[in-house]
């Protein structure tokens, strides 16, 4: 069956964030095949139709809110961009959101996109997700909508949010998956060169990224070498051989530019990839606990209850109903 997909942009529209969309349904075709009937039919709409300046003034060609007033939508997407202040203005917009958005199967804002649902009134009591740097704005224009402050989406029946920019692309294949199945999006996530398939209960921000922050790019290649061997022998004699210094310097340094003894990087980086993996898939904890380099359950245990305060089972469980809908899936299509 072929989905009606609608896509909102306005003038200065992320480009970024409505492409992570369109490159993984294009993938998702060359995947199934050319002969296959399209799973998805996307319209590109906004409020007069014609060329729309996206964002650094790339065009793109669209379609009119009235041309699609009687066309039925099943998935209506509201893309995010520095132009959305000016799109709350858009009454003509808004209303047209507010009166297909009750309607839809499916209603998806990506990044600021999500102020969009709010302001045409969707979002009223629904868990959502918007860019982290706009959190304090939109709760200030919304008290009655429950923002979650740091999630990469959220599921709230058949509402969805997103953070936007490259957290579409995970977006996107939460789709697919829930549409067509986990295995076609894991084939997608291949396709698309993914390093991992993230789910919603994944930060917008990882941690690994916080602490690569601090450093000056002298340490980019261990850092790299010990997310590529994280099942390996990483004691610090190890890595400062790795790194060129002897082990005393390379102590002193590495705390010095990173903030923390290479001892702990590894562990938070084993206790960061394993989460991951933990709210991502059904893989066995055991399995998880080697390939991360713990060496068995127990280990592993340990170190998430110092750095999370819960073991790995109740972090998984508590990670995958994140996501998950408040009403029962509806499998009707």
């Amino acid at each position: 069956m072929t989905r009606n997909v609608a896509f909102v942009i306005y003038e200065d529209a992320s480009l970024l964030t409505l492409m992570g969309f369109l490159e993984t349904f294009q993938q998702l075709q060359l995947e199934r095949g050319t002969k296959e009937l399209p799973a998805y039919n996307i319209s590109v709409v906004s409020s007069t139709g014609g060329t729309i300046r996206t964002y650094f003034g790339l065009p793109m060609q669209t379609s009119s809110v009235s041309d699609l007033k009687q066309e039925r939508i099943d998935t209506l997407i509201l893309t995010g961009g520095l132009g959305f202040r000016e799109a709350l203005a858009d009454s003509t917009l808004i209303d047209w959101i507010g009166t297909k958005g009750q309607a839809v199967t499916r209603l998806c804002s990506v990044g600021t996109g999500t102020f969009l649902a709010a302001e045409a009134g969707l979002l009223n009591g629904r868990r959502v997700v918007t860019h982290w740097l706009m959190n304090d704005e939109f709760r200030s224009r919304y008290p009655k909508v429950k923002l979650e402050s740091d999630l990469i989406f959220v599921r709230d029946g058949n509402i969805w949010s997103s953070a936007g920019m490259s957290s579409a692309m995970d977006f996107a294949l939460a789709v697919v998956e829930d549409d067509l199945g986990r295995r076609i999006a894991f084939r997608l996530a291949e396709r698309l060169v993914m390093f991992l398939k993230r789910s919603g209960s994944q930060p917008q921000i990882g941690t690994i990224l916080r602490l690569q922050a601090r450093d000056d790019g002298q340490f980019d290649k261990l850092h790299e070498w010990i997310l590529a061997h994280l099942d390996g022998d990483l004691h610090v004699e190890n890595l400062a051989a790795r790194a060129g210094m002897s082990t005393r310097n390379f102590g002193r340094v590495y705390l010095n530019k990173i903030g923390m003894t290479p001892s702990k990087f590894v562990e938070i980086v084993r206790v960061e990839t394993a989460s991951q993996a933990l709210a991502g898939s059904d893989e066995r904890i055991s399995t998880i606990a080697h390939r991360c380099g713990f060496g068995d359950e127990q280990r592993m245990r340990r170190a998430f209850l110092r750095l999370r305060g819960i073991g790995p089972l109740e972090y998984r469980t508590r990670a995958q109903e994140i996501p998950a809908a408040d009403e029962p899936k509806d499998t009707s299509n």
